[in-house]
């Protein structure tokens, strides 16, 4: 669903960024790579949503072990 630029998009107007954000915060490496995903697809392509996220994704690149 978030493939689509359009839907990408409405994550503003939604107002879902402040909370897949916090979700980055989770203790579930699982729960923060599936958002790593929902935002890296969102912001791919997009300055509207790379715009709108406007912050380094460093939970996104953490190492394993």
């Amino acid at each position: 669903m978030i493939e689509l630029i359009d839907n990408a998009n409405n994550l503003v107007a939604l107002k879902m960024w402040e909370p897949l954000l916090a979700l980055l915060e989770d203790r579930e490496d699982g729960v923060v790579a599936h958002v790593c995903w929902i935002i890296g697809t969102a912001v791919q392509n997009n300055l509207t949503a790379q715009a709108a996220v406007g912050l380094p994704l460093s939970s996104c690149l953490k190492s394993e072990g």
